[in-house]
């Protein structure tokens, strides 16, 4: 009976060793892994739409359209009479004739890097520190991972439990507390990958409510040649 009791005890050890991260790289693998299972977000092709709750309630529609392995991207907005994006390298603008390059990459940018987390923390130029921090993101308990860029610093919170992505906070001056915070909610299934279905976001000074976006529909996509 004491040599099974020792067993059991140095088994629910090991057990706790094994599942226990053993760095920053290694909560984002295990989120990775939940997120996107079978590698997908490479070849990501779909129409997302999304609708932007403001804080006076006002809607704003907007339509995105990516095909990542013929590098497309285009950015559809009927308020504002906006339809532009990019072929490879090459930039468009259906209702103008005037071609902001810098602000298109800007907008493809934006919501590649976004709605392609954490994916898209394996990318080049990602500076993930090695270390993590056990903390809490809107009362649950999570991982927590610094990631620096040139310009900005990055905290990513990870549930312990499932290594879901559940929020970040970015800072332009993280001494003045001059950032922003998303939360994400919900969960949509896009053929085994896993993306928020919303994400609430806040300024990190003051808690000021900004905006909700909400993925309402998506559908596969295949960009014209």
């Amino acid at each position: 009976m004491r040599k099974l009791l020792v067993f059991v005890l140095v088994f629910v050890v090991i057990s706790c060793q094994e599942s226990r991260p053993e760095s920053a790289s290694d909560i984002l693998n295990r989120s990775i892994a939940y997120h996107d299972p079978d590698g997908k977000w490479k070849d990501f092709t779909y129409e997302l739409n999304f609708v932007a709750t403001l804080p006076d309630s006002s809607e704003r529609e907007t339509t995105v359209q990516i095909d990542l392995p013929k590098r497309y991207f285009r950015y559809l907005r009927t308020s504002a009479v906006a339809d532009m994006g990019i072929r490879g390298d090459s930039c468009f603008n259906v209702n103008s004739d005037t071609v902001d390059c810098t602000a298109i990459k800007r907008i493809r940018n934006y919501y590649i890097y976004l709605w392609g987390l954490p994916m898209k923390l394996k990318d080049p130029g990602t500076d993930l520190d090695k270390k993590f921090v056990e903390s809490t993101f809107e009362g649950k308990p999570v991982y927590r991972l610094k990631v620096t860029y040139p310009n900005e610093v990055y905290y990513f919170s990870f549930d312990k439990e499932t290594y879901q992505l559940i929020g970040e906070e970015f800072y332009k001056d993280e001494v003045k507390n001059l950032g922003e915070k998303m939360i994400r909610g919900g969960e949509v299934d896009l053929n085994g990958l896993k993306l928020p279905q919303t994400r609430a976001w806040f300024n990190t000074h003051d808690s000021l409510y900004l905006a909700t976006d909400k993925l309402v529909r998506f559908t596969r996509f295949n960009a014209p040649q």
